[in-house]
């Protein structure tokens, strides 16, 4: 064992963001670009609609996230 400060000092990396957070926030900018170009290239009560998704997305990765931690025992402050 070596008593090297800058071995022995060092944190454990912790991602900022999991896998399952990336995906749901790939999902909900997909569905806003796709929004966007519907609304500007051809239709837009269809870009109205695939907007109204993003929200939607959010929030069910919100819930996911919210059960995973529940059954991980992690409360929130």
């Amino acid at each position: 064992m070596t008593n090297n400060p800058s071995v022995t000092n060092q944190k454990e990396k912790v991602p900022i963001f999991t896998m399952p957070e990336i995906l749901f926030m790939g999902a909900a900018f997909v569905s806003f670009v796709l929004s966007v170009s519907l609304w500007f290239l051809s239709n837009k009560e269809q870009g109205l609609f695939v907007g109204i998704w993003v929200p939607s997305i959010i929030s069910l990765g919100c819930f996911f996230q919210n059960i995973v931690m529940r059954h991980q025992g992690i409360k929130r402050s």
